[in-house]
């Protein structure tokens, strides 16, 4: 049966690359091949490096992928800016080439969004899952806009390949900022909550989030934990509550940690959530 086109997709779906895992990154681009809804485009934007995704992806032949190369390396936040920049629809959902949106994702997400207009930026649940797709867990996020603003001091209240938002909000707020390092969308919702922006979380389980591990390595905790800081004391300083500022010096204490203890430390707390059913990791 020939695919009919739309000429003007309802909604981009923007995955950023470098150097990506074959099976990780074949079941997140074959992931929305199988959304119930068609009217999709999946913009892939890949820094160079020594393993390229393009072959793979000429693997699909299907014109609703679109395949741009960067020249040089640039940094996930400019990567994700020019995944903006080329997608042409109003509403951009967001899907990191080692995590899997379920099937009725994009639609279930574009009908919110259609029935409440007056929200920017909606997101979902998530299931855990392995290296080998196996669900280990869940993880709970705040639903209503109240609670998601009174979450943002203390964590993120979203899961990135959760999260489908309007373009213009995010083009007109100035995009991803380069300067924040691997806590860009943090530091995305601080800023449109900062500027009146409705927030909102969808009670169903939209995407399976994979932890493996390179996620792991002490090197790239630490770079997100320090992240995660920064915009912690660049938006939220002085709306912390008790909590919020028990849960900083948490993440201060694993800096100091040695890299093993800090490893330790974060398997321990996904562990937490696969015991516990939805508690969330202060790491994050």
């Amino acid at each position: 049966m020939k695919l009919t086109i739309c000429r003007h997709p309802i909604v981009s779906v923007v995955m950023v690359v470098l150097n990506p895992h074959p099976g990780f990154f074949r079941e997140a681009v074959e992931s929305i091949l199988a959304q119930t809804m068609k009217e999709w485009e999946l913009i892939i934007v890949e820094d160079p490096c020594s393993f390229t995704a393009r072959d793979m992806v000429k693997d699909y032949s299907d014109p609703r992928i679109r395949y741009f190369l960067n020249s040089h390396r640039t940094s996930q936040a400019e990567q994700r800016n020019r995944a903006l920049h080329e997608a042409q629809a109003d509403l951009v959902a967001v899907l990191d080439a080692d995590d899997i949106s379920l099937p009725v994702r994009l639609a279930t997400q574009v009908s919110y969004l259609h029935r409440h207009p007056h929200v920017g930026v909606v997101g979902s649940q998530i299931a855990l899952i392995n290296a080998t797709s196996d669900i280990i867990g869940h993880r709970a996020y705040p639903l209503d806009h109240k609670a998601i603003t009174q979450a943002l001091p203390r964590m993120v209240p979203f899961s990135h390949s959760s999260v489908m938002l309007r373009k213009k909000l995010a083009l007109a707020e100035g995009g991803y900022d380069n300067n924040i390092g691997p806590a860009e969308d943090y530091d995305l919702w601080s800023r449109l909550a900062r500027k009146g922006a409705v927030f909102a979380n969808l009670p169903e389980v939209l995407t399976r989030y994979r932890i493996h591990a390179d996620q792991m390595m002490a090197r790239a905790l630490r770079a997100a934990i320090k992240a995660n800081l920064l915009v912690k004391n660049l938006h939220w300083r002085d709306q912390m509550d008790v909590k919020s500022r028990l849960i900083m010096c948490g993440q201060r204490l694993l800096l100091y940690l040695p890299q093993s203890l800090v490893r330790m430390a974060v398997v321990h707390g996904i562990y937490k959530v696969r015991r516990s059913n939805g508690l969330i990791p202060f790491f994050c």
